[in-house]
């Protein structure tokens, strides 16, 4: 969301481990197109963390799981193929999120899947 409000894109996904013993693990990808979707984001984000569960990380207890981007630049400053076409759609979904989240709160949007297990008000 950040980046979204700030107009910049990242190139470079980043996972931050902290661990029990406040030793800090990063891991790093390079994406060929800078992004600023968080499905994008997420998306490496977990492949990064499946990765390090996969090689013994998953025996460790972790303080803090954090993912962000780097090497940032302004979307004005490239192509105007940017943001391809399902990047482009996501892009514009999630800044409609933003903005209403921005007027009505961060409660006021949510995804179905949070929803699970919920009981609604007319049950």
């Amino acid at each position: 969301r950040q980046a979204r409000s700030g107009d910049v894109a990242g190139r470079v996904v980043t996972l931050k481990l902290r661990g029990a013993d406040f030793k800090i693990i990063t891991r790093r990808k390079t994406l060929p197109v800078p992004t600023q979707t968080t499905r994008s984001i997420l998306a490496i984000g977990k492949e990064l963390l499946a990765a390090e569960l996969k090689s013994g990380g998953a025996n460790r207890s972790w303080r803090l799981i954090g993912v962000g981007i780097t090497d940032l630049i302004e979307p004005q400053d490239v192509e105007d193929d940017f943001f391809g076409g399902d990047e482009r759609r996501t892009l514009v979904g999630e800044k409609a999120a933003d903005a209403i989240r921005a007027r009505f709160g961060p409660a006021a949007l949510t995804s179905a899947r949070a929803l699970r297990g919920k009981s609604s008000a007319q049950d």
